[in-house]
């Protein structure tokens, strides 16, 4: 009975994967008046979709091994409330938010209490406690911004406190190959990270006055500068997703191709010399290049990445019949190759669907944002999500050198979650600040279809 249930139930996840994709769909439609569909009505459905995935998942996973686990009942019940609580809250602290987004946000953090449950159970409750942790930093954010209304104004400060932060790890040792760690008493935690959110509102706030000649140099300098610092902790993937963010923000910002051009093939310089002076990198080019050339050693990660995703096809081998424990660092780095193992890769890649849809969410705040500041600051934090997903999941199905950075809302990591959580709820806070007035004429020109 327990086999018959994993075999049905990895077409139930793919069912419920689409449904709420289309649900979604659905409900985007309706909101530009192109069908007459009722967002809170797919809200609702999307969210009773979810709670379904969930109990479904955890049913599974504490009859696993034939006994009951009670670990599985633990984590699976209090991640449960917090699924409800973070349903019933969302819209009350944050009154004119985004529905879909938070739907989006929770539909990942869910797939990632599943994962680390089956994975390892006491990565599962940390995992959980430190999103709940993050999820109470989210719900105080529309008060910090509130006390600090005039935020672009400390824009320099944003610079000096995040490279303060961002070299501190030198001071320490190395951990997992890259110094990126500090550690204050008895919490250790990634200023990587936490920069991010400064290192946007600091480029926000000084580039959304289309700064020119030597202030221009001065903020280029400034965000070279923070990706040096990454660079020389061996972070790699994290001066990627900085410099990323950089272009893109500089682009939208000045419109200036020729000067954009020119920052990219600088970068494209130094990406190729670092090849010649970092063993590391050239170790995971070398990997990426051929990984089967030292399966045993040096390209045994990827590898079984790879093999990970591939061998169980299209709907996976079922929720805790994979081998993914097999993949070293397998709940930070390669936490996509577990699901495609288990989930199969259809929903894999409704579950990118998922990202892209909180990612889309992201640019419609920003292309509604009547204030230059607010724009680029959606621009910022949505892009800064989306090139992490890129890159981690591009790294696991070897679409480009693995960097070691984590996926968003779904992968093990402390810092990582809280920052994520912190970052929807700045860019739900930028949605509240859409000017009342256009949500108030697209609701009378809804009413106003209706009567016709």
């Amino acid at each position: 009975m327990y086999d018959l249930l994993i075999v049905i139930s990895r077409w139930i996840f793919i069912a419920i994967g689409l449904c709420f994709l289309l649900l979604a769909g659905h409900a985007v439609l309706g909101e530009r008046g192109l069908t007459e569909a009722d967002q809170t009505a797919a809200v609702r459905r999307q969210r009773v979709l979810l709670i379904l995935m969930h109990m479904l998942a955890f049913t599974i996973l504490l009859l696993r091994n034939n006994a009951f686990d009670w670990s599985a009942v633990v984590t699976g019940g209090l991640s449960l409330a917090f699924l409800l609580f973070a349903m019933l809250t969302c819209g009350r602290i944050y009154r004119d938010s985004d529905p879909l987004m938070w739907n989006a946000m929770l539909f990942l953090l869910d797939i990632g209490f599943i994962t680390l449950q089956r994975l390892s159970p006491g990565h599962a409750q940390r995992q959980l406690m430190i999103a709940a942790i993050g999820f109470g930093a989210m719900l105080v954010v529309p008060l910090a911004l509130k006390i600090v209304p005039r935020f672009e104004k400390l824009s320099w400060f944003y610079a000096v406190i995040g490279l303060a932060l961002l070299a501190s790890p030198l001071l320490t040792e190395r951990l997992f190959s890259a110094q990126t760690w500090l550690t204050v008493g008895v919490l250790t935690f990634q200023p990587s990270e936490v920069v991010k959110l400064v290192f946007v509102f600091f480029l926000a706030s000084v580039l959304y006055e289309k700064p020119g000649g030597v202030k221009l140099l001065i903020v280029c300098g400034a965000a070279a500068a923070f990706v040096l610092v990454l660079v020389l902790q061996s972070d790699l993937g994290g001066a990627l997703i900085f410099f990323m963010t950089f272009i893109i923000l500089l682009y939208i910002s000045t419109g200036n191709t020729l000067l954009v051009l020119l920052a990219a093939g600088l970068a494209s310089v130094a990406a190729y010399a670092s090849y010649f002076f970092f063993d590391h990198v050239q170790t995971r080019v070398d990997v990426w290049l051929n990984p089967f050339a030292d399966v045993a050693d040096k390209g045994y990660q990827i590898t079984q990445s790879l093999f990970a995703i591939t061998t169980n096809g299209l709907i996976g081998a079922g929720l805790t019949r994979g081998s993914a424990n097999t993949i070293p660092v397998v709940m930070r780095d390669f936490i996509f190759a577990a699901i495609c193992e288990e989930f199969g890769v259809l929903f894999a890649l409704l579950l990118i669907g998922v990202l892209l849809l909180l990612f889309y969410r992201g640019v419609h705040i920003a292309l509604r944002c009547k204030s230059p500041l607010y724009a680029l600051l959606s621009v910022g934090l949505t892009g800064m999500l989306a090139f992490q997903t890129f890159i981690i999941i591009g790294g696991d199905i070897k679409l480009i050198p693995m960097t070691g950075v984590t996926l968003p809302f779904i992968s093990y990591g402390g810092t990582s979650i809280v920052v994520c959580l912190v970052t929807v709820g700045v860019l739900q806070w930028l949605y509240s600040m859409i000017p009342l007035s256009e949500k108030a004429r697209r609701q009378q020109a809804k009413r106003g279809d209706d009567d016709d």
